[in-house]
């Protein structure tokens, strides 16, 4: 299955190596929830780490059924292939049955590159942002773009 998204670039950086030197990616930090319906619909909510979200009405706008609440750890790691607090938009990859809906929030997309966790929260990994909707559009998982946050990072100056 990655061999289809075999053009998508990105740079790391070892978190590990923090101790020695700052290091610091190129890009936008951005944050994840794993989040589950009242029927077992799962989202995977990728925004801005700095960003507002409002739980209590989000899933009237990802046509979710009554409230959303976090998804179970187990399930996380069934479907993404991560543990809490290593939530990235790269673990579609590992959720073959395509269960998950990835939602990028629209200020995020104001970005060119995003920082995200590469399965791990030790590493970071910038893409740049049409890479990253490349990426999950080549795993299955087409993202639903909406404006999900009351976003305060600034959107990166035209080049």
């Amino acid at each position: 299955m990655v061999s289809r998204v075999s053009t998508v670039a990105f740079e790391g950086i070892d978190a590990r190596a923090v101790d020695v030197q700052v290091q610091v990616a190129p890009g936008l930090p951005a944050f994840n929830l794993f989040l589950k319906d009242k029927k077992g619909a799962l989202f995977l909510v990728t925004a801005p780490e700095d960003a507002t979200i409002e739980l209590k009405s989000l899933h009237r706008l990802l046509g979710g059924t009554g409230r959303f609440s976090f998804g179970p750890a187990e399930l996380m790691q069934e479907l993404l292939g991560v543990e809490p607090g290593a939530v990235t938009p790269f673990g579609v990859v590992n959720d073959v049955p395509a269960r998950v809906t990835a939602v990028l929030d629209q200020a995020l997309m104001a970005h060119g590159t995003i920082n995200c966790h590469p399965l791990v929260n030790t590493m970071t990994t910038s893409i740049k942002r049409d890479d990253l909707v490349t990426f999950l559009k080549a795993t299955g998982h087409p993202p639903v773009i909406l404006p999900v946050s009351g976003s305060v990072s600034d959107p990166e100056p035209p080049p």
